[in-house]
């Protein structure tokens, strides 16, 4: 189903069946969520975003800590790339959509 994020309209699947807990994956134009719960106490939100958009991040963030009364323990910024490249939106030519 789809539902209105922060940043638009986004395909949603949650996946219970095994185990205790849950896993909810959301996929949008430019974007995606996956949220892990062990069933008891652990939960971990992985967001991807363009790099410049903050306010998706922190309406995530925001949603999370009030809607589901959970603290932030940690959070990692991890840039884009594979192994030693790093690539920012800024330093790449625009690619041309494959047919």
């Amino acid at each position: 189903h789809t539902l209105e994020f922060p940043c638009g309209v986004a395909a949603v699947r949650t996946f219970a069946e095994a185990g205790d807990g849950a896993v909810l994956v959301a996929l949008w134009s430019g974007g995606g969520a996956v949220v892990t719960w062990d069933g008891r106490e652990h939960l971990d939100l992985n967001l991807r975003t363009p790099e410049d958009d903050v306010e998706v991040t922190e309406a995530f963030r925001a949603a999370f800590v009030r809607d589901l009364e959970v603290a932030v323990v940690l959070r990692d910024v991890q840039p884009r790339g594979v192994g030693r490249v790093v690539n920012f939106s800024r330093d790449i030519a625009d690619i041309p959509e494959i047919p």
